[in-house]
């Protein structure tokens, strides 16, 4: 789908990923290009997802800030921190 803002066209898109939705878009320039932001944000669902996805590609074509995701997902944690969380669930 392409969708138009101030004549510019922007390509969003939506991933899912396990439950979640996952926002991206691109902005084609001009000239053919495209500027792509990958992933914009986790959201619940799809249409969220969508939303925030051609909202953030209007905020770049107005030349403001990207907003920012309501949900920003953690880090992915070390294995040393993973088996020590494990090691102390079972001692207690």
């Amino acid at each position: 789908m392409i969708v138009y803002h101030a004549g510019v066209p922007i390509q969003p898109s939506v991933t899912q990923y396990g439950f979640a939705y996952v926002a991206r878009a691109s902005v084609i320039e001009e000239d053919g290009e495209a500027t792509s932001f990958g992933m914009l944000g986790v959201f619940a669902s799809e249409d969220a997802a969508l939303t925030f996805a051609i909202r953030s590609a209007s905020a770049f074509v107005d030349g403001e800030s990207l907003p920012k995701p309501p949900y920003e997902p953690l880090p992915p944690k070390s294995v040393s921190e993973v088996d020590n969380t494990a090691a102390g669930q079972r001692r207690g």
